[in-house]
């Protein structure tokens, strides 16, 4: 019984989400954690370590440049294989999908 109400509580929250705007459910851009691409594994672990979030926005040269995110599993992954040291930030990025505000 309580698995029902749970299950149809998270339908509805569903249905209730795809209601939303972008621009209801975006963060503000001061609140966002974005990582450069420039920086060294070791720091992007750095600041990972420091933030609550799985998912992380990489960009080059400026914040508002994304070129992909990077998945705290993907970072771990890779440092277990080939070492922190040996990580190349940018070759484990997926892709970003950007979403208007309007949509």
């Amino acid at each position: 019984m309580n698995f029902l109400r749970n299950w149809s509580c998270s339908l509805f929250e569903v249905f209730d989400f795809a209601d939303k705007e972008a621009s209801d459910v975006m963060r503000p851009r001061p609140e966002v954690v974005s990582l450069s691409v420039g920086l060294a594994p070791e720091e992007c672990l750095r600041a990972v370590r420091e933030s609550p979030y799985t998912r992380y926005p990489v960009y080059r040269e400026e914040p508002e440049h994304i070129i992909g995110v990077l998945h705290l599993r993907d970072l771990l992954i890779a440092m277990h294989d080939v070492g922190i040291a040996a990580v190349d930030v940018e070759s484990i990025l997926r892709a970003p999908y950007f979403v208007p505000e309007t949509k």
